[in-house]
């Protein structure tokens, strides 16, 4: 027996041209830092790790203390900034959209209109969000590899492959927590404007507890603190605690957002 998931579909087909515009920048940016390692030089690279000795500039390195291994390149330009914020913010966006936005549009009646449950529907927008993180993510590995490749350079794939994976908690747990504001406000504004700030605010904190060691407990209570990107693919260590957090993280809130949307009631005009 076929299962229908219009939701799912509608929910991709709605995003796609997001989805593809991330995957071909992920990508391209991967294959161009490659290209660029080569010819930054060595004393170039050197010169940069000592910018990243800097309290001020912890939060683009974490566990990365050199850029002359292509692996450090890739963290820092890569795996730090674009993964932690351009694409997390993304993630917030898609996220944001799945209550707050249909009652937006005016299209909440048509969504609660499908013969299926609210929980289905809340799940298969959800099962939409995680198909475009795994697209974009294996966009991006496909793009450093062929880098890799493209420059002779080597590196250990697996570890690679491994930090590809742990990324996955993170960027789900950012999206639960967006799907729950997404139930929670009507607002659609009003929920990218707290999902961003959030993490954008999040990951100042997380930067002040790098710069000084006496506010190394506020990072905490952050998501930025259980995932560093550096340690898998440049200390090939893996920090299952934090990994399982993450994950306890994403379904605690995608479950409170089920109930939540379960409960409530949607005026529809």
């Amino acid at each position: 027996m076929v299962i229908e998931m219009k939701i799912f579909v509608k929910t991709l087909r709605e995003k796609s041209r997001g989805i593809l515009i991330l995957m071909v920048l992920f990508l391209g940016f991967a294959i161009y830092t490659a290209a660029m390692f080569p010819a930054m030089g060595e004393d170039m690279l050197k010169n940069l790790d000592r910018v990243l000795d800097f309290p001020a500039f912890k939060a683009f390195g974490k566990s990365v203390s050199t850029l002359t291994a292509i692996e450090g390149l890739f963290v820092v330009e890569i795996y730090q900034w674009m993964i932690e914020l351009l694409l997390a913010g993304y993630v917030v966006l898609f996220a944001a959209s799945f209550v707050s936005g249909e009652i937006e549009k005016k299209t909440i009646d048509v969504l609660l209109a499908n013969p299926i449950s609210r929980t289905r529907i809340l799940l298969e927008k959800y099962l939409a969000l995680v198909v475009m993180i795994v697209m974009v993510n294996v966009a991006l590995f496909i793009g450093v590899v062929a880098g890799i490749a493209y420059i002779g350079e080597e590196t250990d794939v697996t570890w690679l492959a491994y930090t590809h994976i742990v990324l996955m908690p993170f960027l789900l747990a950012v999206g639960s927590y967006s799907t729950f504001l997404s139930v929670l406000f009507d607002d659609f504004r009003k929920v990218m404007s707290v999902g961003l700030g959030i993490l954008f605010g999040t990951f100042f904190l997380d930067s002040i507890s790098l710069m000084a060691e006496k506010y190394a407990f506020v990072s905490k209570v952050t998501l930025f603190h259980y995932f560093d990107p550096g340690e898998t693919l440049v200390l090939h260590k893996i920090e299952w605690n934090h990994v399982v957090v993450l994950c306890v993280v994403a379904v605690a809130l995608l479950l409170a957002a089920v109930q939540w949307f379960n409960k409530r009631d949607i005026n529809i005009t």
